[in-house]
């Protein structure tokens, strides 16, 4: 059926959607036009309130908020679930302390604001299957808030993500899940974007991961950087665990570089790799100053290449860089430290190109060329 506002005496119909009591499961599949807006309360025993909507007019007609309380992170948020392929008005806002948004099935589209206030939990949007558009603004009213992206199906926020009225800066997490997110707004939030698995997307705006302090760590999966000309995001860079990043272009056309800030690696492996749209051997990931804090691993691939342009520090101990994959490891800038005992390498060689720049570079220990695809290059003093 439809839920309409009361005629008879011009009151309008608000949804309530469980109680702080009682948890409710409701699916909306009609074109309904009723005015009120709608909540789902926070329930501190399961089930919890979750609202499935199937229909573009599901909620109703005119401007409203959906309003979820609760956090998530104590498990007693609301969830909504989008199935269908519907598209829900920009006169539709949500408001949230920390809920969970589903996106179940099919090519659905959000053109409302959602707006993060104050409570205890994050807000986790998961794709399931199919995609899941927010072209609405995403702002953090409240501090000690997050945005958690997952799920193995595709996500893209093209509104602006922002910290609001939030000090600390507001968090963006690509967590669990084999799909692709993609940002692409001029985003003005200042928190960490981290990504430890599946893909994050960042394209069309330099601001596309944040802005200010905002910093990056990748710990798994993979940071796709994607514009047919070469952005700089001048994101500082810390890789915890293996990670990827890859450059691509927006359509088929010559490879580009990519530019983020500066780079800090242990123990891992950073590989560097060519998006599925762009063509050539131009493809490539630029960083300025880089820092080792253990025995890294660089790999681009073929037809890829790494930039390290500014001071890379090799630290000393076991802090040596192996160079790894068939693309090419450039280091422009002055290149200091490395193993301090002799016979031990400050870099290896393993396949591919090291070139090292016309800048000083100052090694302790040995450059060992190990695999027979290998070429060292040096330019200028060295």
């Amino acid at each position: 059926g439809i839920i309409q506002d009361n005629v008879a005496s011009t009151g309008k119909v608000a949804l309530n959607i469980g109680s702080t009591t009682f948890g409710a499961n409701v699916t909306l599949s009609g074109p309904n036009t009723f005015t009120g807006n709608v909540s789902l309360p926070a329930l501190n025993t399961q089930p919890r309130a979750i609202l499935t909507l199937t229909n573009s007019g599901a909620l109703g007609t005119g401007t409203k908020t959906i309003t979820s309380t609760g956090a998530n992170n104590a498990g007693n948020g609301g969830e909504i679930h989008l199935q269908n392929n519907i598209t829900l008005a920009s006169g539709l806002s949500f408001t949230t302390s920390g809920f969970a948004l589903w996106n179940d099935s099919g090519n659905n589209i959000i053109n409302g604001a959602i707006n993060f206030q104050s409570g205890a939990g994050n807000t986790f949007i998961t794709s399931t299957s199919g995609s899941l558009t927010i072209a609405g603004n995403m702002t953090a009213v409240a501090a000690t808030r997050g945005l958690n992206l997952r799920g193995d199906g595709d996500g893209l926020i093209s509104g602006i993500i922002s910290d609001g009225s939030t000090t600390t800066g507001l968090p963006v997490t690509k967590e669990s899940g084999a799909g692709t997110w993609t940002l692409s707004g001029v985003n003005t939030y200042t928190g960490i974007t981290t990504v430890t698995a599946g893909t994050l997307r960042a394209t069309t705006s330099v601001q596309a991961l944040g802005t200010g302090a905002a910093t990056l760590s990748l710990g798994g999966g993979t940071l796709l950087l994607a514009n047919n000309t070469g952005l700089n995001f001048a994101r500082n860079t810390t890789v915890t665990a293996t990670s990827t990043i890859t450059s691509d272009t927006l359509t088929a056309v010559a490879g580009v570089t990519h530019t983020l800030g500066t780079l800090s690696i242990g123990a891992q492996t950073l590989n560097i790799a060519t998006g599925a749209n762009a063509t050539g051997t131009t493809s490539g990931i630029s960083f300025g100053n880089a820092s080792l804090t253990g025995a890294a691993n660089l790999a681009p691939a073929a037809n890829t290449s790494l930039t390290l342009s500014g001071t890379t520090a090799l630290g000393t101990a076991n802090n040596a860089l192996t160079k790894s994959g068939a693309g090419s490891l450039t280091l422009s800038g002055v290149a200091s430290g490395g193993n301090t005992t002799a016979g031990n390498n400050s870099i290896s060689i393993t396949s591919g190109t090291l070139s090292l720049g016309s800048n000083a570079n100052t090694l302790t220990g040995d450059v060992a060329i190990d695999g027979a695809t290998s070429i060292l290059s040096i330019v200028g003093t060295s």
